[in-house]
């Protein structure tokens, strides 16, 4: 599909382009034509002007250079007389005059057109040598058809590698769509495979205890509860961006949620060390950045195998620096460039707590954080993987 599309926009830049050069040189060659004409013109009125002024006649040689070759036939009648300032034969002078049928005359690889005047009630006619004039349009065709020819080659390979630019974007977002259809119809599957096989036991065998069907309406709470869970994450990630910002307190917000976590930390026996700068300020919306540290720092939980988080928040410049850092495993230090990728999931077995994932809270992350105009990335070293997020620094602690 893509290949067809990449062809099509490539033919249609093509074909615009050759518009557009075949209309230049249209141009280029009318006008220099347009001027060719008038030049020839130009010479014949001189000759014309020097036959009524008498100048040039039968009876005299005209001793003034012209940067025209001229023939005058002065006669109607074979015996007719003529001058030229050109090296003609009078035989050849006779065949211009009988071949004066024809709009331009070849003589001797020469081009002549002529032009016939009265000349006191007779007639006078006129034949200049118009063979350069015609050679600098030749000439400039055969330029303009091996610049157009080039030119369009060129342009081609340009239109080319600038329209498989332009798809590349748009092939990897369709690509991600279909990843992300896809996983998202796996992860809906399995909780709507173990609703239907509950309510298929309730259904089947109505005599069952209340004890055991409170049972399997316990898991059909868990599994509405994850799908709702499952289904807001999608709406959040599709949803657009907000522009309704507030000052938000960042350091306070992090505290507060070190607090909320206080109790895990404990439960988990999970050690911190946090350095939290205080009374730091950015434009935000509170909501999505409380949903920014949690999924930041349930990730930390998950995947941190010495049960060692360290948190720390600054002001650096313009930005307000967030980083949380834990020690991991090779394997999600190898699929780093992955973490961000919708319902990607490194291996839950190794996962510290017993919570649903659906691989989305990375994403979630990032997609807060650049709808706060600021920027989240990964960095690892010795087993040590620590996410960085910068955000834009409010005006107020920017003064």
């Amino acid at each position: 599909m893509f290949k067809k599309l990449t062809n099509r926009f490539t033919l249609i830049l093509v074909i615009s382009i050759s518009i557009v050069l075949i209309a230049s040189f249209s141009v280029v060659y009318l006008t220099t034509k347009d001027g060719i004409n008038r030049q020839k013109e130009e010479d014949f009125n001189i000759l014309t002007g020097a036959i009524l002024e008498g100048s040039i006649n039968p009876f005299n040689v005209d001793q003034r250079p012209r940067k025209e070759t001229y023939v005058i036939i002065f006669s109607e009648e074979i015996d007719f007389t003529y001058q030229t300032n050109d090296d003609l034969l009078e035989v050849d002078t006779l065949y211009l005059y009988e071949n004066m049928d024809q709009s331009t005359i070849e003589l001797n690889d020469q081009l002549w057109e002529h032009k016939t005047v009265i000349v006191h009630q007779k007639e006078a006619v006129i034949f200049i040598n118009v063979t350069d004039l015609n050679e600098v349009v030749s000439s400039m065709v055969q330029t303009l058809l091996i610049i157009g020819v080039v030119a369009l080659l060129i342009m081609s390979v340009i239109s080319r590698i600038f329209v498989i630019k332009i798809i590349k974007p748009i092939k990897i977002s369709y690509t991600k769509q279909k990843e992300f259809v896809s996983s998202a119809s796996h992860e809906l599957r399995t909780p709507l495979a173990i609703m239907n096989s509950n309510l298929d036991i309730l259904l089947n065998y109505p005599d069952k205890t209340d004890k055991e069907k409170e049972s399997w309406l316990k898991l059909l709470k868990d599994e509405v509860h994850n799908m709702t869970s499952l289904s807001n994450s999608l709406l959040f990630l599709t949803s657009t961006k907000s522009t309704n910002l507030e000052d938000v307190n960042i350091s306070d917000v992090i505290n507060n949620k070190l607090l909320m976590y206080d109790a895990l930390f404990y439960e988990k026996k999970i050690k911190h060390d946090s350095t939290i700068t205080s009374d730091l300020h950015i434009n935000g919306i509170n909501t999505q950045l409380n949903q920014l540290f949690t999924n930041l720092i349930d990730n930390a939980v998950k995947y941190s195998v010495d049960n060692l988080i360290e948190m720390s928040l600054y002001k650096k410049g313009h930005k307000v620096i967030f980083e949380i850092s834990n020690k991991t495993d090779q394997e999600t230090i190898n699929n780093t460039k992955h973490l961000f990728d919708r319902f990607y999931k490194v291996d839950t077995s190794r996962s510290t707590i017993d919570e649903k994932s659906y691989g989305l809270g990375l994403p979630i992350a990032k997609f807060i954080t650049e709808n706060h105009n600021g920027k989240i990335e990964i960095n690892t070293e010795n087993e040590l993987i620590t996410f960085t997020v910068s955000l834009p620094i409010s005006k107020k602690d920017s003064l």
